[in-house]
Parts: C-alpha cells; structure tokens; sequence
C-alpha cells in the first residue's frame, strides 16, 4: 500500500468518523428535544407522573388497542359460530321432538298389551328420561316378541341409528354442548374487551406522547434507543455526544482555516480530541449538578427543569475548548483536594496544566 492510498484511507475514515458523531449528537439531541417537550405536556395532565412512568403507560395502551383490535376482529366468527350452533340445535331439537312424536303411537298400543310392561302414566312424560324408560320397555317387549308382528316391524324402523329417539337425544345434547361452547367463548371475549377499556387520561396521556412518534415511526433516525431512556440518562448521553461534536467542530475549523487564531495548547490529535471532547463534556455537567458542594454555588442545575439546550451548549464548548475546560476542572479540585503548602507539595491547579497561565491557556487573548 503506497503512502497516498494509506492517506486517502485515513481521511476516509475520519471523514466516516465525523459523520457518524454528528449522526448521533443530531439524534440525541432530537430525542432530548423531543422528551422535554413531552414532560412539559405531560405535567399538564398529570403533575404526578414522570416520562417513564407515562412511558410506560403509553406502550400499555397500545398494547391494549392492538389486543383490543385483535380481539375485536374475532367477534364477527365467534358470533357466526354462534348463530350456527343455535341453528343447528334447533334443527336437532325438532328432529328429537319428531322421533318421539313418531313413536308416541307405537307406545300406546304397547301400553294396551297386557303382556308389555309399557307405561304412560308417568306425569313427567314431556322430559327425556322418562321417555326413554317407555322406549326401553317397548325394546324389551319387542325382543321378547309379546308385541304383534307388525308393531316389531314398526319398532325396527323407528330405531334405525340415524332416526332412533335416543339418537336423536344425543345429537341434539351434543349441539347443546355446541352452543354452550360458542356461548362461553363470545362471553370470555367481551369480558376481555371490557376489561380494556381505557381510561379518561389515557386520551391525554397518549396525545403527550405525540412528539416522539417521528422518532419512532422513522428507524433511519435511530431515536427509539433514546426516547424510551430516563431523561437523566438522555441528558448525560448527550452531555458526552455534545462534547464530541464540538471537538469535531473545532478540528474541522483548524483544518478549513489553519491560520485561524483559536488558542487551544495542540493543534493536532485529532482522534484523542473527540474523545477528550466527550470525557470533559460529561465532567462537566457532572459538576454543573453537583452544585455547591463543589461550584459553591446555591443549587445544582435541576435535570427534569434545565432547558436541554443549556447542556447542549456548556457540552458542546466543553468539547471545542476541552483546554480550557480541563483548566477549569483542576481548578475546582482545588476544593476537594487543596495543595498541602507545609509540605512543598506542588498545587494542584490550573497552574499544573502544560501551557496554561492562571487558569487560562497561554496567548489567549
């Protein structure tokens, strides 16, 4: 590999490299734009809840429009099964009522014969099982033969297996069990549904949520990592991608203007600038929320308030002036860690750094 075709690959590269940092500071940032946004609207509706919890609650109700939608598609067979099961048991009812009727006749003449223990006098008589006693004791006097030829002959078409009368009780009890079944299936299914109607606020809650459905509905953006993230975590993500693309914007700015008058102590680096960018960024906001114990100042900076743009802005200047910034770090250490004076001991301040003068890099203006 010639030396030209290693150094089009290495600017290739970091050219694929800078793409890819401001790809995701871009994306990042959408989504935190997007997430307060959404917390402004959602403290409308709810002072109570958080993004995630309302997160969360959101995926539950699209969760249960699609079940519901599911669920609704399956009521238009389950009412068809349904309606056919009916139908079919009262097909099979008729046929149960028209074999008794066929073999009422039969039974009575039976009942006439005093050799065939055949009675009709049982009160519960329109019921099956009393029905079906009279139908044995007629079987019986048939196979005994004290019934006249003819009636045995009768009796031989009547209980043929597909017009018998206690065929014609099991088919029509096994179309019972059908409608039963069919009942009980369109029962537990409305019961699902109503157990997923949604709520007053679930409307509102759902509409504070719109922001975010460009970042979701589009995989090319790649938000859907980081919209369904805490805000806190978002923050500081962006904090580091911020610090990044500043680096990247300020080594950009050495390369198209190289005679340029920023005062930054190196010039090149350029790899290790990007990550330094980062680090620092997210030093920084660290601090910015710790507030006084180590900015002695009132309070920190409050995450679910500050404007996403205010840790956008201190991150991404952080990433261009990391010099600086690393000279303003040592010099808040001085607070935890101050320099023991008795015991010679070197400072530990924005002195120490290489190239930086009371805080501030040398030739600043």
């Amino acid at each position: 590999m010639t030396v030209t075709m290693k150094k089009g690959l290495i600017g290739a590269f970091r050219i694929l490299a800078g793409v890819l940092i401001f790809y995701v500071f871009i994306v990042v940032l959408m989504a935190a734009i997007s997430q307060q946004n959404v917390m402004i609207r959602l403290s409308a509706v709810d002072q109570a809840a958080s993004y995630s919890s309302g997160w969360r609650r959101v995926g539950e109700i699209q969760a249960d429009r699609e079940e519901r939608t599911a669920l609704k598609g399956q009521q238009g067979p389950l009412a068809d099964n349904l309606a056919k099961s009916q139908q079919a048991l009262r097909a099979r009812e008729e046929e149960y009522h028209s074999a008794w009727a066929q073999f009422l006749p039969l039974a009575q003449r039976a009942d006439g014969i005093a050799a065939c223990d055949v009675s009709l006098d049982d009160p519960r008589l329109d019921e099956y099982a009393p029905r079906l006693a009279v139908w044995r004791a007629v079987e019986q006097c048939v196979r005994d033969e004290t019934l006249p030829q003819a009636l045995r002959d009768q009796f031989a078409t009547l209980a043929q297996e597909k017009i018998s009368f206690p065929a014609t009780y099991r088919r029509a009890l096994a179309a019972n069990d059908d409608v039963m079944t069919a009942t009980k299936a369109m029962a537990d299914l409305t019961a699902k549904l109503d157990g997923l109607k949604s709520e007053p606020k679930d409307a509102d809650l759902e509409k504070s949520f719109q922001e975010v459905d460009a970042l979701l509905g589009n995989w090319l953006l790649g938000g859907r990592t980081f919209v369904a993230l805490p805000p806190a975590l978002v923050q500081l993500i962006l904090s580091a991608a911020a610090g990044a693309f500043g680096a990247l914007l300020v080594t950009l700015v050495l390369i198209v203007y190289p005679k340029t008058n920023f005062t930054l102590v190196s010039r090149n680096k350029y790899a290790p600038r990007m990550l330094l960018g980062a680090l620092i960024a997210v030093c920084v906001y660290v601090l910015l929320q710790a507030g006084t114990a180590v900015l002695g100042t009132g309070s920190g900076f409050e995450v679910a308030k500050a404007n996403y743009m205010t840790f956008c802005a201190v991150s991404i200047l952080a990433g261009m002036f990391s010099d600086r910034a690393a000279a303003w770090l040592s010099a808040r250490a001085i607070i935890f860690f101050p320099a023991d004076a008795t015991a010679g001991a070197r400072s530990v301040d924005s002195r120490s750094w290489p190239g930086v003068r009371d805080g501030v890099p040398e030739h600043a203006s």
